[in-house]
């Protein structure tokens, strides 16, 4: 329920936002509610379709972690700390877990369609080009939208020490994650939250649109880390793994076409 409100708060925000920038099709309530209510997999009908499948299969498979869950009310410096930390350590768990998931929809075949739908291209009716906006946050297939789910219900189980997960760390960690997952989809600039300090939300929407650039005919860390990772985020939040995916595959890619390269010309001088 906490998830399902601060999606919806943090997308109406943003909508609106880009409604009065005229970046959105999605222009008038009308538009907006029949986009939510159609069941012709329409994005929102499938989004809370992919959910609840997900918490429900989740529920009945998975016992819950605790008979009771402790509410997680601070009452110290101490308990804010802690508080602090259930909450980072599930953000950073998430985001991390996912980054493996999304790299397998991408980079292997058989596993694209599951994630299609969410990279579908849409335009802006005015002019042509290619948009993504807030409400696209929600636009999933039954496969990617309940693995998402299950790896947020995952994290959200058990603290870094093992302890059970108390309710308000809980509630704190759906309204963050809904708002950076959102904020990463929307064409406003504005509000500027959480793309201020992570480079993963702030740079989402490039991995929807495409790099600026290709890599050039040179092969450098620089050009090949537009293709392979620094700017075509796969991580949602931070960017520390993309980063380092960057790195490993373009010195990979440096070393075969060197190595290639020596092979040749070692070629022609037997030649």
């Amino acid at each position: 329920l906490v998830a399902t409100v601060a999606f919806g708060a943090a997308i109406n925000v943003y909508w609106h936002k880009e409604k009065k920038l005229q970046l959105s099709n999605t222009t008038t309530l009308h538009d907006w509610y029949t986009g939510w209510l159609r069941l012709d997999m329409g994005p929102i009908f499938w989004s809370l379709v992919s959910y609840w499948i997900g918490v429900l299969l989740w529920k009945s498979v998975v016992p819950p972690p605790a008979t009771v869950l402790p509410d997680g009310i601070p009452s110290s410096a101490g308990d804010v700390l802690y508080l602090v930390t259930e909450v980072v350590s599930g953000i950073l768990l998430y985001d991390a877990v996912f980054f493996f998931v999304h790299w397998a929809m991408h980079d292997i075949p058989a596993l694209r369609t599951w994630h299609a739908r969410h990279h579908a291209q849409k335009r802006r009716e005015a002019d042509g080009t290619p948009i993504v906006e807030a409400m696209d946050v929600l636009q999933h297939g039954l496969v990617d939208g309940s693995l998402q789910v299950f790896i947020n219900i995952m994290v959200q189980r058990h603290d870094v020490w093992g302890s059970v997960k108390s309710r308000l760390a809980r509630a704190l960690h759906n309204i963050i994650v809904t708002w950076m997952l959102t904020e990463s989809h929307t064409a406003s600039p504005t509000p500027y939250v959480f793309r201020r300090w992570f480079v993963g939300v702030r740079e989402h929407r490039r991995h929807h649109l495409g790099p600026p650039t290709k890599p050039s005919a040179a092969t450098t860390i620089s050009s090949l880390s537009l293709r392979y990772g620094r700017h075509h985020r796969h991580q949602q939040f931070f960017g520390y793994l993309d980063d380092l995916r960057a790195n490993f595959t373009c010195r990979h890619k440096i070393t075969f076409s060197t190595s290639k390269h020596t092979n040749s010309s070692t070629m022609d001088e037997k030649n």
